[in-house]
């Protein structure tokens, strides 16, 4: 069983938990939105972006027992939306 005991995403958060608070609280993110031209926010998103830290790894191993796992409820619902999902099983 994967370890689910941390409830944040930790590719999406900055090095600090202040300005990962900053950055992320939706007062701010709006009072930026009016106030900064379109440039200055580009600027500050890209900052962002390039503040956050790398997506953790996937284990494989855990990777493939998902797939075995779920392979049938994917394929059902191949049929139930009438549309591609074999991306979903690469590497199976």
């Amino acid at each position: 069983m994967p370890d689910a005991g941390d409830g944040h995403n930790p590719a999406r958060s900055l090095g600090s938990g202040v300005l990962n608070s900053v950055f992320y609280h939706p007062k701010v993110i709006r009072g930026a939105k009016a106030v900064l031209p379109e440039r200055a926010q580009g600027m500050v998103k890209r900052l962002r972006q390039r503040s956050q830290r790398p997506a953790p790894a996937f284990p494989p191993d855990l990777r493939a027992d998902l797939l075995r796992l779920y392979r049938e409820d994917i394929q059902n619902l191949e049929e139930l939306l009438d549309r591609d999902l074999s991306v979903w099983l690469q590497g199976a």
